[in-house]
């Protein structure tokens, strides 16, 4: 009853469904009440003087010990959660309206027969017709598309190659923020990314790219010189050797090529940036990505020269 009361919020809200759960319930739940009763003894207890507080508290370690260690083992099983994607509000509505209607006896066996074929045709037709628009609309548009991505912690570039391959530069402080963005801007069906390139020398976005590389597992990395050496990047790069995901160092004169036309250029290294030049036909934008300005005047002119677009940021 709790699994399928909470399932829709849960995905809703992570856009996956734990598989595992199936298997954890059942190992964890049966000595929840133990944890929650003794835990509150040991608490007021602890209140009252603190050293039979802690004294309690040990004795019943071995509870919420437990717990913590078949969750994490668990989690650790290949295939253990469904990504599912981004579900809309209103799916969610019209689950809790069945949910209800079942709990309230509304839909008895005689009444549900009545209206059970025509109302799963229509839902079915319904989620089909929005699986559809939404996989149209996610369709390659033949333009090279750039969505900066308002992010705390960023900025976030999405390159949309015309072909419809996909990059994603630098990420974000918030990965739920950075995963519902990408979600929203991403084929429904397989979504993942080409590239997934590192320029920025904090190490918060960097600790926000695990569960996104997980999400939404991209073909190659590329790492900047300019990015510390620190715990947050050896975990992403320890994750992404488990994933056998390709990965390179960034070098000046480096390209990255989405689809025939459109390329990725590399202008620059310094300690403060990574300069980078997106072209496509006759279009130019120049990243300087932290690079001072008298780094780009060093430059040569015909690399740096009329670009239709300067993206400037913090």
């Amino acid at each position: 009853a709790a699994q399928a009361a909470t399932l829709p919020i849960i995905d809703y809200h992570f856009q996956r469904v734990s598989l595992s759960a199936v298997l954890a319930n059942p190992l964890v739940l049966p000595i929840q009440p133990l944890v929650m009763v003794l835990g509150g003894l040991a608490l007021i207890a602890g209140l009252a003087w603190l050293p039979l507080g802690q004294f309690l508290a040990g004795i019943i370690w071995p509870l919420p010990a437990y717990t913590i260690r078949a969750a994490e083992a668990l989690a650790q099983l290949p295939n253990g959660s469904l990504v599912t994607g981004q579900v809309g509000l209103a799916l969610v509505i019209l689950y809790y309206a069945l949910l209800f209607a079942f709990a309230v006896g509304l839909l008895r066996p005689a009444r549900f027969r009545g209206w059970l074929a025509p109302g799963a045709a229509l839902l079915l037709a319904a989620l089909l017709a929005l699986g559809a628009w939404r996989s149209a609309l996610a369709a390659p548009t033949g333009k090279l598309q750039l969505t900066l991505l308002g992010l705390q912690g960023g900025p976030a570039l999405l390159l949309r190659a015309p072909q419809g391959q996909t990059a994603l530069l630098n990420g974000a402080a918030d990965s739920r923020a950075l995963e519902d963005a990408l979600a929203r801007r991403l084929p429904p069906f397989g979504a993942r990314l080409d590239a997934l390139l590192l320029t920025t020398r904090y190490a918060s976005p960097l600790n926000a790219l695990a569960s996104l590389v997980e999400r939404f597992p991209p073909a190659q990395v590329a790492f900047a010189p300019s990015i510390s050496q620190g715990a947050a990047r050896n975990r992403l790069v320890s994750l992404l050797r488990a994933q056998k995901v390709e990965m390179a160092e960034l070098q000046t004169g480096s390209q990255l090529t989405l689809g025939q036309d459109a390329r990725l250029t590399v202008l620059a290294q310094t300690p403060q940036g990574t300069a980078l030049v997106l072209e496509w036909k006759n279009f130019r934008a120049l990243l300087p990505g932290g690079v001072a300005p008298q780094d780009l005047a060093r430059l040569p002119a015909e690399s740096i020269q009329s670009p239709g677009l300067l993206l400037l940021t913090p």
